[in-house]
């Protein structure tokens, strides 16, 4: 089973696993529940819990709270991803 993000902000739907190359990301949850999905490890993500997805690690995310959710992502270098072009 895959995750499909369907998010409110920019909406893309995302329905592999997608990989980076060149940097690593990490997911912070501040508000509401997320799933994430790193190789095939399945972690769930309340507020104040945090997860390291290695580059080359194939990995996908999606909020699955009943109430508003906030995520902060941070990508190791910096630099553009395309989840909202």
């Amino acid at each position: 089973m895959r995750l499909q993000l369907r998010s409110p902000v920019c909406y893309n739907p995302i329905e592999a696993q997608k990989k980076e190359d060149f940097q690593d990301e990490w997911f912070y949850a501040l508000e509401g529940e997320f799933i994430i999905e790193v190789g095939q490890e399945r972690i769930t993500l309340k507020p104040g819990d945090s997860l390291l997805a290695p580059r080359k690690a194939p990995h996908v995310w999606a909020y699955v709270g009943a109430t508003r959710g906030r995520i902060l992502i941070a990508f190791m270098p910096a630099g553009k991803d395309d989840v909202c072009n």
